[in-house]
């Protein structure tokens, strides 16, 4: 339904509530500069009325445009939730529970939802957290997507670590800072052959590559925001989009543990 069709219908009620004092039997034509003037009289005598009608139809759409956005992601669950060689995982690498959470580093929101993760992973010895770092926010977000992944990939143990300490700052990232926090956990020398293999190479290619494919899937399942996160198998109560408390997502996890199969 378009607003065209909202104002029309509140524009029929409205000269029905007109023409009703005057006795009339039957409202119409509703069209002419009569109508019209007495249209805009109701609506200004009435314009909470406009209003309420308005904000149930933008609810409405809202309501609509989630349900579908709902049903595209879901059928990209599989694809989400495999990490492969390149997508970091915390918790157990072989859990039966798989939550997948969508994050940008310099997103306020995602680091808010550290401590809640961490919960949930001590809580939930069977959880495998896959980590898709989508750069939505900035290039030092793409940095720090591409030495997260480094970081995975060659020193996986440090990883933990790592991810910690960068989403734990408190001001917006930059490459020095990004540095600084692999220096910490890695070593200088390391952090400066992670850099290396960023910056140019067949390991560059790769990571564009990484980068690239995360967000056109980000982009095919409508996640156009973060943090979202996944919990495999829940179905629509296993999705959230934006900083949720680790209490509800235990609740899709308690779902997806007694889901058939698990």
């Amino acid at each position: 339904m378009r607003m065209s069709t909202v104002l029309k219908t509140i524009a029929l009620a409205g000269s029905l509530a007109l023409t009703a004092p005057l006795g009339a039997t039957a409202a119409g034509p509703f069209e002419g500069l009569e109508f019209e003037q007495a249209l805009r009289k109701w609506i200004d005598a009435n314009p909470d009325v406009l209003l309420r009608s308005i904000n149930a139809y933008v609810a409405k759409e809202k309501e609509r445009e989630t349900q579908v956005s709902d049903d595209i992601v879901l059928k990209l669950e599989s694809e989400l939730a495999d990490p492969g060689k390149w997508t970091p995982v915390l918790g157990s690498l072989n859990g039966s529970v798989v939550l997948v959470e969508v994050i940008d580093a310099n997103c306020v929101f995602c680091r808010r939802m550290e401590d809640d993760i961490a919960r949930l992973i001590a809580k939930n010895p069977d959880l495998k957290v896959v980590r898709r770092y989508v750069p939505f926010l900035s290039p030092s977000s793409d940095y720090a997507a591409r030495m997260a992944t480094m970081v995975w990939r060659r020193h996986q143990g440090r990883y933990g670590e790592f991810d910690r300490l960068l989403m734990g700052q408190k001001q917006s990232l930059t490459t020095e800072s990004i540095d600084r926090i692999a220096t910490t956990v890695v070593g200088q020398d390391a952090m400066l052959a992670l850099k290396s293999e960023i910056s140019s190479g067949a390991t560059r290619a790769e990571l564009d590559g990484v980068i690239s494919s995360g967000l056109e899937l980000t982009h095919r399942g409508k996640i156009n925001g973060t943090p979202f996160v996944m919990v495999v198998g829940a179905g629509r109560d296993g999705l959230f989009r934006g900083a949720v408390s680790a209490d509800r997502i235990q609740v899709a996890i308690d779902k997806a543990r007694g889901a058939p199969g698990k």
